[in-house]
């Protein structure tokens, strides 16, 4: 499409279009081969951007998501620098100090001695062997228990909750290896993550085993793509915390999940009495946003 339709030839044009990239890998369901498709595609820009864009922009749209500016360094499309070093180890978007870990070897390898001396701690603390590499070339939570729910292995589950005591209300340790950001900066507990994963079978036994959850799981089912749990979550009449659902619509858009936004608009959604300007200028101000072209809104 791009090809044909003879886009990207300007500056503009390629920024909205890194944008719309980011949007997407930043929210939409990680289906298979869902990276390697987006760094395809980044590798077939990769002379644009370096000619278009400088250094610290390219870093700048894409630093939220550690694996892709990971895989731009990896492709020298990012130049490690001084600058771009310290932004990555001042970045804390994730309401954690941490978010360099992710970068300890080439940040050991690129930075100058007074740098390498401020994080000395860090950079001893953190294991770069083998198994660290393999980590980081996934980005996900690296924890068993975490491994164990995106795969929804339910017998290995219950094993793993009886040999451990696990408690069922627990929380998702912390990763250095979790690249997606909904996930960082919520925290969540053991059923929002299997709701965030999709895993029906976790799902399940953990609401049939009387683990208390709330509405906060409508945003986690959006993020999964889920229809069987966004089903369960209708029926038993569990509302989200925003109760006009508006804010589970604007997740869907922002996720690039088109059925699920029909789905809430149809079901869920009252329509206003606003002036039709100011309905257009939201529909534009969310469409531009979310970088999102493809609901039919008006």
């Amino acid at each position: 499409v791009i090809k044909e339709q003879k886009i990207l030839k300007s500056r503009n044009e390629l920024e909205h279009f890194l944008r719309l990239l980011m949007t997407i890998w930043n929210n939409h369901h990680r289906e298979s081969e869902f990276f390697s498709k987006l760094e395809r595609i980044l590798k077939r820009f990769k002379n644009k951007m370096k000619q278009m864009l400088t250094n610290i922009e390219i870093f700048h749209i894409f630093q939220i998501k550690k694996m892709i500016v990971l895989f731009l360094i990896k492709e020298q499309i990012i130049r490690l620098d001084n600058i771009i070093i310290n932004e990555i180890i001042n970045y804390e978007k994730d309401k954690t100090p941490r978010y360099f870990h992710f970068f300890i070897p080439e940040i050991e390898e690129k930075a100058d001695n007074e740098t390498k001396r401020k994080i000395e701690k860090d950079i001893k603390m953190i294991k770069c062997d083998e198994y660290y590499f393999q980590k980081r070339l996934k980005g996900e939570n690296d924890a068993y228990i975490c491994s164990l729910i995106r795969n929804d292995s339910i017998i290995d589950f219950i094993s793993y909750i009886n040999k451990t005591d696990l408690q069922l209300t627990s929380q998702i340790p912390y990763s250095i290896f979790e690249t997606n950001s909904f996930l960082n900066e919520n925290k969540p507990s053991l059923i929002e993550y299997a709701t965030f994963c999709g895993s029906i079978q976790i799902f399940q036994y953990l609401i049939n085993n009387k683990v208390k959850y709330d509405g906060k799981l409508w945003l986690y089912a959006i993020h999964s793509k889920n229809a069987e749990i966004i089903e369960f979550l209708a029926s038993n009449k569990i509302e989200p915390e925003d109760k006009t659902y508006e804010e589970c619509y604007e997740e869907s858009v922002e996720c690039h999940h088109y059925d699920i936004a029909d789905y809430i608009e149809t079901n869920f959604l009252t329509p206003k009495k606003i002036e039709i300007d100011e309905r257009i200028a939201k529909i534009c101000y969310d469409t531009y946003k979310n970088n999102n072209y493809d609901l039919n809104y008006l």
